[in-house]
C-alpha cells in the first residue's frame, strides 16, 4: 500500500505501509528497493519456532 501525506510546506511525502503482526509500519518510498510477496515458503525440519521457513530470493536461500 502506498500512502501520500501533505506536509506543511505543501509538498507531498509518499510512504509504503504494511501491517505486520497487527502493527502498521511505514517507510519513505525513497528508502524502498523491492516489494515482493513470497510465493512459496519451505519449512525447515527441527528449526526453532522463530524460523517460519526459507525461500529463494534471486538465487539466494534466505530465512
Amino acid at each position: 500500500m502506498t500512502t501520500k501525506t501533505e506536509t506543511i510546506e505543501g509538498t507531498v511525502a509518499e510512504y509504503v505501509t504494511a501491517v505486520i503482526g497487527g502493527q502498521l509500519f511505514g517507510l519513505p518510498i525513497s528508502r524502498v528497493q523491492d516489494v515482493f510477496m513470497p510465493e512459496r515458503l519451505t519449512r525447515v525440519p527441527l528449526s526453532s519456532a522463530e524460523i517460519a521457513g526459507v525461500l529463494n530470493l534471486r538465487g539466494r536461500i534466505v530465512t
